[in-house]
C-alpha cells in the first residue's frame, strides 16, 4: 500500500519514511496527556471522543488527498495512543475480577480487526478465497470473515459480563 501511496501522490521513499513515523511520533505526543484529560473529562467521554477522531482521520486519510492523508494520520495515530491508554483502565474498571480474560478478550479483537484489514495476513482471514468464489469478489470476503469473527467477539463479552 506504501508503494501506492507514494505513486499517487509522487512522494520519494525519504517522505514515505516520515509518514510512517507519524503514528510512533503521535503515540509519544499524546500518550502523556491521555490521562489529564481523561481525569477531566472522565474515562468514557474521553474514549468517545477518541473513538469519533479515530473515524473522522480514517476519513481524512482515505478522501482528504495530499493533506488529508497527513492530517488524518496525525488524528488518527493520536486517537489510537488514547485507546491504547484507556483499554487497560477502562477493563480493570469494568471487569477488576477477570482482568486477565478480558485484556485477552480485547487483544483478540484488536488483532482480528487489524489482520482482517490487511490484504496479505492469510492467517485472519482463512475463508477470504472460499468466500471469494462464492461472491465473486475477494473485498467482501474479509469483512464477512471479520463479521463472523465481531460476532464471536460479541458472544465471548457476554459471557465475560456474566462473569462480572
Amino acid at each position: 500500500m506504501l508503494q501506492q501511496i507514494g505513486t499517487t501522490f509522487g512522494y520519494t521513499p525519504a517522505t514515505l519514511g516520515i509518514l510512517t513515523a507519524i503514528p510512533l511520533v503521535a503515540f509519544a505526543a499524546a500518550s502523556p496527556l491521555v490521562t489529564p484529560l481523561a481525569a477531566r473529562l472522565g474515562s468514557d467521554h474521553t474514549m468517545l471522543i477518541a473513538l469519533l477522531a479515530i473515524a473522522v482521520g480514517n476519513a481524512m486519510r482515505t478522501f482528504g488527498a495530499a493533506p488529508g492523508l497527513w492530517l488524518g494520520t496525525v488524528l488518527f495515530s493520536s486517537a489510537m495512543a488514547v485507546g491504547n491508554v484507556l483499554v487497560p483502565v477502562i477493563i480493570r474498571r469494568d471487569f477488576g475480577n477477570h482482568v486477565p480474560a478480558a485484556t485477552a478478550f480485547s487483544s483478540a479483537c484488536i488483532n482480528y480487526w487489524f489482520c482482517c484489514r490487511r490484504a496479505d495476513c492469510k492467517s485472519a482471514c482463512r475463508l477470504r478465497s472460499f468466500l471469494a468464489a462464492g461472491f465473486g469478489h475477494v473485498g467482501i470476503a474479509c469483512p464477512t470473515y471479520c463479521g463472523t469473527m465481531g460476532l464471536a467477539c460479541v458472544r465471548k463479552l457476554r459471557q465475560i459480563i456474566r462473569w462480572h
